[in-house]
Formats: structure tokens, C-alpha cells, sequence
């Protein structure tokens, strides 16, 4: 159990939130989505400082999950629970009145660590989706949507769990996104 309370507190360091008031000297969620990961950073400050935040939202995940592997081995039930654990740290962040980012970046990282192939795939569907859309939620969406098939069709049972909570997540998270895409709102990244 130890395990799952550390995970959510390494998920709810906010990255972001913490990169824009000491670099920038604001509050992250009073710009753009409000949100506090790497998209809302880009959009505030630039492709380098968004993909540093990226890259530590996903080593929340990443590290959450081999420290969980550490302890509890690679098949325990206590792994995909320390996966999700960070997942609605970085979602919901106790330090920030449980208000976070969407998840993305450090699902990816828990994703790494669990199923490293099942990470590739996603991530080239991802990148395809984005190539073709140039909107980061839909290519996350669908992302998350593709490693829940894939799931779904070739993983245990308990990693089948962890993929559908991954992207209900995600779903939930995005409602708003998929709001402005359904009125063609959404902002484009160029």
C-alpha cells in the first residue's frame, strides 16, 4: 500500500505549475487550457521548456512504476496499481487543490515501463495522428484508444484493467478538447 501513496505524491509534483512560476512568473492555470502539462507550457513558453516537461512527467511514471517492480516484482497487482496511482497524482496533484494536467506524459511513462512495445505503438499512432491533425488531444485520444485495443487483445487481464482506466482517464480528462473539436474549436499546433 506504501507503494501507491508514494506513487501518487511523485505524480502530483507539478512540473509545469512549478516551471511557470519560477521561469516565467505566473500561474500556468490561468493560461490556455489551464491545464498543467507539457501543451499548456508550449503554449506559454515554447517547444524547449514544453519538452522538458514532458520528459519529467513521464519519468513520474517511468519511476513510479520501477520502484514498484523493485519492491513487489514485475507481475504484482501492486505495479499496475502504483501505474495508475501516479497517473491520477499528476490528474489530481494534492499540492494544487486537486487540480492537474491530463495525464498524457506520465501515462506514457507508466506505459514504458509496463509494456515497452505496447509504448511504441502507441507512440507511433500518436505521432501519425498528429502529423495528419496537427491536435494534440485527438492524437492522445486515439493513442490511448489504440494501447486499450491492443490491450485488450494480447495482455493479462490486469494490464487489460490498467489500459481501460488509462484511457477513461484520458477521455475524461479531454471532455472539454473533444467539446471544441465537435464545434471546431480546437487549436492546431503549427
Amino acid at each position: 500500500m506504501f507503494i501507491v501513496i508514494l506513487a501518487y505524491l511523485i505524480g502530483s509534483i507539478p512540473f509545469g505549475y512549478l516551471y511557470a512560476k519560477y521561469f516565467l512568473g505566473t500561474d500556468i492555470r490561468t493560461i490556455g487550457s489551464g491545464n498543467i502539462g507539457a501543451t499548456n507550457i508550449y503554449r506559454a513558453a515554447g517547444i524547449v521548456p514544453a519538452g522538458a516537461i514532458f520528459i519529467l512527467d513521464l519519468l513520474k511514471g517511468l519511476t513510479a512504476v520501477m520502484l514498484s517492480k523493485a519492491v513487489y516484482g514485475t507481475a504484482s497487482l501492486w505495479v499496475v496499481l502504483a501505474g495508475l496511482a501516479v497517473i491520477a497524482g499528476h490528474n489530481w496533484t494534492v499540492f494544487l487543490k486537486f487540480r492537474g494536467g491530463k495525464g498524457v506524459a506520465t501515462s506514457s511513462g507508466v506505459i514504458a515501463a509496463l509494456m515497452p512495445l505496447y509504448f511504441l505503438f502507441s507512440l507511433g499512432v500518436f505521432g501519425i495522428t498528429f502529423l495528419i491533425s496537427r491536435i494534440i488531444s485527438i492524437s492522445s485520444l486515439i493513442a490511448s484508444a489504440f494501447f486499450f485495443l491492443l490491450a485488450l487483445f494480447f495482455a493479462p487481464w490486469n494490464i487489460k484493467l490498467f489500459a481501460f482506466m488509462v484511457f477513461l482517464f484520458i477521455f475524461l480528462r479531454h471532455l472539454p478538447n473533444i467539446r471544441r473539436m465537435l464545434e471546431k474549436k480546437e487549436d492546431k499546433i503549427v
